[in-house]
Formats: C-alpha cells, structure tokens, sequence
C-alpha cells in the first residue's frame, strides 16, 4: 500500500537565555483507519528507521510477541 502525504511544518522553541525564538521545522502527520488495517493500534512501541531519503516504520509488537513465544 502506498499513501501521499504532504510534508508540513511544526514550530519549536529555542531558549537561549532570556531571548525565546519560534522556528520551523518539517512534521509528517499519520492518522487513520488505515493504520489499523495495517495492525498499528493505539499504545503500540514502533521503531523508525532513517536512511537513503527513506522512512521505515516499524511495529514492534510483533517482534516482542516472538521474544516471548
């Protein structure tokens, strides 16, 4: 499955001092039914994975499930 998304942008807050600056930075949203289809649910731990303009994400209930089987 393959979704288009749009990259937006978040702001954070640099303190330095007494001076307090608001900057952008991207943010992706990911939200949706679809997500449960995938077997992503809410309280799930997932791991995310950064390489080669790529973003891997991954749910690692799966994998702590086989840690205990």
């Amino acid at each position: 499955m393959t979704r288009k998304l749009k990259v937006y942008y978040g702001s954070r807050h640099n303190r330095d001092g007494m001076y307090t600056a608001r900057y952008k930075v991207p943010r992706i949203d990911l939200s949706g039914n679809w997500l449960s289809d995938l077997g992503f649910v809410i309280g799930d731990s997932i791991s995310v994975h950064c390489a080669d303009n790529k973003i891997i994400i991954e749910n690692l209930k799966e994998k702590e499930e086989l840690a205990y089987a």
